[in-house]
This record gives structure tokens, sequence and C-alpha cells, in this order.
């Protein structure tokens, strides 16, 4: 049991390494929207209006550009809208997302239905996949990892560390995120859906497909992993019952 349990936490430990950087790229991702199509709304608005002014010799040229700006704007304002909402919910640090994703990182696939809740410093994420069905609370300075199967609760701290690494903290819902090396490269079709892509400083490549108004999916790829999450509810209902630690489990704690 116990050597079980070092194995188990070794590959925790693993996962939870990569987790800050998974979720600091889905929260740029969910940000650089609002702010990127923000910004070219102005312009493409201020394009318009400088269009509108121009002289009664060209007005036909000029209508025409100005439709064309019109409905530019039309679709910018309505993805950075879209895109803001997202943002706002998530800044709020209280909500509930649940996504399916497809995350391929150093060779590895892992498919996984997750339901994530946040409650201000409380993270709950409760991960089905074909083989495993797990639930993490990060709460209070640690991490629970609750296995119902065997109704065990592995308790560790945040700062554990693991031979001379250490744990990364988790970022909060209310750590502000960078987006200045952020870069618009454009946008396109694909399988039927709009898309919009971003590129960082460092590579990472982050692209939105929507279909219509709605956000369907987003897909990062970076030099070491590759992701695409469907997003399947994102809402401001937050249940305690996640952050709930059954008291009738055994606990192990390291």
């Amino acid at each position: 049991m116990q050597r079980q349990d070092q194995h188990y936490s070794k590959g925790l430990f693993r996962m939870l390494k990569n987790r800050k950087k998974y979720w600091t790229v889905l929260l740029i991702s969910l940000f650089l929207a609002s702010c990127n199509q923000t910004q070219e709304t102005s312009e493409e608005e201020s394009s318009s209006q400088a269009t509108a002014q121009s002289s009664s010799a060209a007005s036909t040229a000029s209508s025409e550009t100005e439709e064309a700006s019109v409905e530019s704007t039309e679709v910018g304002d309505r993805l950075g809208k879209l895109s803001k909402s997202y943002i706002e919910i998530m800044g709020s640090g209280n909500y509930y997302m649940a996504f399916r994703s497809t995350t391929t990182f150093e060779g590895e696939m892992m498919e996984a239905e997750t339901m994530m809740t946040v409650s201000g410093d409380r993270t709950a994420m409760h991960s089905k996949s074909a083989e495993t069905d797990t639930v993490m609370v990060m709460m209070d300075g640690n991490i629970y990892m609750v296995d119902h199967a065997s109704k065990t609760v592995i308790v560790m701290p945040q700062t554990m560390t693991e031979g001379d690494e250490t744990l990364p903290e988790i970022p909060k819902s209310t750590e502000p995120v960078e987006v200045d090396d952020i870069e618009y490269i454009g946008s396109g079709e694909e399988d039927g859906l709009v898309y919009e892509e971003y590129r960082t400083e460092s590579g990472t490549q982050i692209f939105y497909y929507f279909d219509g108004s709605d956000l369907k999916k987003i897909k990062t790829i970076d030099e070491s992993f590759e992701s695409v999450m469907e997003i399947l509810e994102l809402s401001d209902n937050v249940s305690e019952d996640a952050f709930e630690i059954p008291a009738d489990y055994q606990q192990v704690t390291y």
C-alpha cells in the first residue's frame, strides 16, 4: 500500500508541475480575445467614421468601404463581447467550468472530461477519463486527492517537493495575466468553424473556434504540449459540494 501511494504521489507531482502552465495558457487564451478584439473594433469604428466623412465625389466607393468596415466591426465586436463575458465570469473568482479536453504531453495523449469549480482561493477539479475518475481539491494550502473507488484521500501541501524539485503554486483566478507578448496572427475557417489565431513571444499558438456567436473550443500548441479544449459550460453557479472532503475516507498525509 505504501509503495502504491508513493508511486501515486510521484505521478500526481508530475501532473501538478505542468498544471500551472496549462491553466496559465488557458487564462491567457480567454483574456487576450477581449483585449485584441476591443482594440480592433475601436480601430475599425474610427475607420468607418472617417469613411462616412469622405467627399460626395467618391460616394459610391466610400459607401462600399463603409459597408465592409461596418461588417468587419460587427464581427469583431461580437467575438470580443463573447470572450469578454468569459473573462468577466472567470475574473470574478467564483465560477463553474465544464470542458472536454484532449491533451498531448511529451508523447502521451490524455483525454478527459473535467468539471472545475473556483471559489476565491479554493479550486476543485473532478476529472473523468477511460482509466480514472479523480477529484482534486486545492484549499487551505493543501491538495486533496480523493479516490472514491478506494475511499481514500491523499493530502499534501501545495509546496511539496520531490527530490530537488519544488511543486509550483497553482495560479489563483485573481492573479493578473500578462498578455503584452501576445500577437494577433489572423483568422480563417476550419471544419465549418471560424477561428482566430494568436501567438505569444515564446511561440505558443492559441486558436479560438466559433460557431456563429458561440465559442466552441480553444486549441493551444506549445513546444511541450498540444491541447484541444471543448467548452461545455461556464457559469457562476458554484456549489459548495465540490469542496467537500468525505470524513469517513482513510487519509494518507505526506
